[in-house]
């Protein structure tokens, strides 16, 4: 029993996991509703789940809201172009089924076709800027387009599992709720972090790779420096 509920056992692990993402998801959810802020509140949601999937957790509330505010600005710039399209969409999408007289088929596919590949996009962006830094939004936009198809099996994953909570409260709006409160978001984000920790990790910086570098570096300027000691001595 002690093995059971020891601090590094299964279980334990399974119930400071569930307790972390319940309290993420309510800040998330919290910070959405204005969502001017959602930007900034995804991008530290997914700082925190790389550092959970990894095991790098620590405080969970002031690393959330540490990231909040370091990429607030970045954040907003890549979330407002991205809130624009959707709610575009969903706007014209149910002004076509409310007005069939207008609908059109050719606007039909290219909303369809935008709704994917800026799902596709954004399913990268925001864990991309709670990672790596970037001086542009623009860059963001880019690496996240370029990943989400070199890695185009994970992002179909990713997409499926973060839309899911919303076919959920689309079909049954009172029954998925209370899993939408308590974990809608954040486990979601966790599945996803499972699938692009490996991803960047291959673009992370070799920190011993550079440090033998710079040490090699170091070791030649001196071989250099002590040559030419040696020289203005014989001289």
């Amino acid at each position: 029993m002690k093995g059971l509920f020891g601090p590094d056992s299964i279980l334990m692990k399974f119930f400071t996991t569930f307790f972390h993402l319940v309290v993420l998801n309510f800040f998330t959810l919290l910070l959405c509703i204005p969502v001017v802020t959602a930007g900034a509140a995804f991008t530290a949601l997914h700082y925190m789940m790389l550092k959970i999937v990894r095991d790098e957790e620590s405080y969970i509330v002031k690393g959330y809201f540490k990231s909040f505010k370091e990429n607030f600005k970045q954040a907003t710039l890549l979330w407002l172009p991205i809130a624009v399209f959707f709610f575009a969409a969903l706007f014209d999408t149910y002004f076509m089924r409310s007005q069939p007289q207008y609908a059109s088929k050719p606007v039909a596919i290219f909303l369809v076709v935008g709704f994917i590949i800026v799902l596709f996009v954004t399913m990268w962006a925001f864990p991309l800027l709670s990672h790596f830094c970037y001086d542009s939004v623009a860059d963001v936009f880019k690496n996240s387009f370029l990943l989400s198809i070199s890695h185009f099996p994970r992002t179909c994953l990713m997409a499926l599992m973060t839309i899911a909570p919303l076919i959920l409260v689309y079909f049954k709006p009172y029954q998925s709720l209370s899993f939408v409160v308590i974990l809608g978001i954040s486990l979601p984000a966790w599945g996803c972090a499972y699938l692009y920790s490996s991803v960047f990790k291959a673009m992370e910086p070799d920190d011993e790779g550079d440090e033998i570098e710079e040490s090699a570096k170091v070791i030649e300027n001196l071989d250099k420096k002590s040559a030419s000691e040696d020289t203005d001595k014989k001289n």
